[in-house]
């Protein structure tokens, strides 16, 4: 019995300990040693360790550190848990949401590969979720200098080497306050609910964003859960001498200013705003980051040399003038292309002008998936070709058309549309046709032989066919045609129209007895 009730234990840890990393062979063994030393029980806690790509050894070289300590004859309370698993696909959202998948904790808790947890670390965070009831904690984030400190580095700007103490003693954060990206955690449900970590916002590979987690915070304070700060949970991050450098915190504000206008096109998609989609609405976004910049380095920057005010005076200077152009290039961007770093690409809708309930179904169901849609009746925007061509081989627009034959298209019309498909194809969108029948299809009249050959054209040349049949052989006899099928049951109306009315209410609403 004993046996079998520590080996329940074993299987539901209360923490899930996910750890990224990628080519820091080094640093992510320190990282485990630190976490092997913790003084909470080794049943309490799981350690994941995600390599996210790593051309340095650095997933054999875990694997063989953590079956070193996995000595025989330890009994299984005295042996912590370690998984090493590899996720192929650059960027820190696939490799969490990849320990996300293979976590048995109640709560996840994320470290960076730099950094070192004090043996304490999950203890007090333990007890922290335990008295307070929080959804999210993020602990105190210390830094471990490996160079002396500059004398210009003044306490304002440690928080970009990962600095994190807001406040000093345990308290609840407001909404405009985010943890440290080194060092926090959440309750998996939670997490599960806003629907995890944006890989649009995630860093990656010659992409270093900064605002994931910043995201993360606003969403799960937004959906209403509670985050709180844990001075006792203390994790060390490293301050390399690389990073001691001015050079370094400039760099660090333009990713900063690209980072949030990759987060306001996020939130634009969701809200359904097409302001950027327009070149008057990024022009208009752009002149104000002008005259900033313009302000900076012809006024401001001089005056301050010219002065010979302080190092660090001129620094944040220059790191606002830096956060500045990349908002500017990051809007010019969007002028000349989609952001190449959008995981989903954009959908062209191409129906009928008259009202069809199906297609409304079908726009809605994008919308919550947070596709974004826009809206045509037969005329294919170029500029919306042009933004959503293809990047290195990846489609980033789709453009899918729903009853075709259904269009009211002139001859002209249809020049214009088979000529506007033909630079679709060009520029490596993708073409999906929706065939959910019509009455143009069963009539053999002359007049309507336009629409049915249009249909025919149109389906031969999509990438794939939606249907809603079970005997696509039958209807599409086609074998080429036939490959490209997709057969799906009919969403059907639910959701759309109104609940019907009970007997009671139908009989007072027309005038009748109850009881006839």
């Amino acid at each position: 019995m004993d046996k079998l009730w520590v080996d329940e234990i074993r299987t539901s840890p209360r923490f899930s300990i996910i750890l990224c990393t990628y080519n820091r062979c080094n640093l992510v063994l320190s990282a485990l040693a630190s976490l092997r030393r913790q003084t909470l029980a080794y049943h309490q806690f799981e350690v994941i360790v995600i390599d996210n790509g790593s051309t340095d050894g650095t997933l054999s070289a875990v694997r063989t550190y953590v079956s070193a300590g996995l000595q025989s004859g330890r009994k299984s309370e005295e042996t912590w848990q370690v998984q090493c698993l590899a996720e192929p696909q650059n960027g820190l959202a696939h490799a969490r949401h990849t320990g996300l998948l293979a976590a048995a904790g109640e709560i996840a808790v994320f470290l960076d590969d730099d950094t070192l947890a004090d043996p304490y670390f999950l203890e007090r965070l333990l007890q922290a979720y335990d008295e307070t009831g929080a959804d999210a904690i993020g602990g105190r984030v210390e830094l471990r200098w490996e160079a002396p400190r500059p004398h210009w580095l003044t306490d304002d700007l440690l928080d970009m080497l990962g600095y994190f103490a807001p406040a000093p003693h345990r308290a609840q954060l407001q909404e405009d306050t985010s943890f440290s990206s080194s060092s926090f955690s959440v309750r998996i449900e939670a997490l599960r609910s806003i629907g995890y970590f944006s890989p649009f916002l995630s860093k990656r590979l010659h992409v270093p964003t900064s605002i994931e987690v910043q995201d993360l915070c606003h969403r799960l304070s937004k959906a209403g859960y509670k985050l709180w700060y844990e001075p006792g949970a203390v994790v060390a991050h490293r301050a390399p001498a690389a990073r001691l450098h001015r050079a370094y915190f400039v760099g660090r504000a333009y990713w900063r200013g690209r980072s949030e206008e990759l987060a306001q096109y996020a939130i634009k998609l969701q809200n359904g705003d097409t302001s950027h989609q327009s070149y008057t609405g990024i022009l208009r976004t752009i002149l104000p980051e002008l005259r900033e910049i313009g302000y900076l380095a012809l006024l401001h920057r001089p005056l301050l040399w010219l002065a010979s005010r302080s190092t660090n005076e001129r620094l944040e200077a220059a790191m606002a003038q830096a956060r500045s152009w990349g908002r500017l290039l990051q809007q010019l961007q969007f002028l000349e292309h989609v952001p190449v770093e959008v995981t989903t690409p954009a959908v062209l809708l191409v129906r009928s002008p008259e009202p069809d309930a199906t297609a409304d179904l079908l726009a809605h169901a994008l919308s919550l998936q947070d596709v974004s849609c826009t809206q045509v009746a037969a005329d294919i925007p170029i500029p919306w070709l042009w933004r959503h061509r293809s990047y290195q081989g990846q489609a980033m627009g789709i453009v899918h058309f729903y009853r075709p034959g259904a269009l009211p298209l002139t001859y002209r019309q249809r020049q214009r549309l088979w000529f506007r498909l033909w630079l679709a194809r060009c520029w490596g969108l993708r073409i999906v046709t929706t065939d959910t029948g019509g009455w143009w299809q069963s009539t053999r009249n002359l007049r309507f032989l336009s629409r049915r050959t249009f249909e025919r054209n149109l389906l031969s040349m999509s990438d794939i066919v939606l249907a809603f049949t079970r005997q696509p052989e039958q209807l599409y006899p086609d074998k080429q045609l036939h490959r490209r099928i997709r057969c799906l049951p009919h969403p059907g109306f639910r959701g759309y129209y109104a609940q019907p009315v009970t007997r009671i209410d139908a009989h007072r609403q027309l005038g009748l007895p109850e009881e006839a």
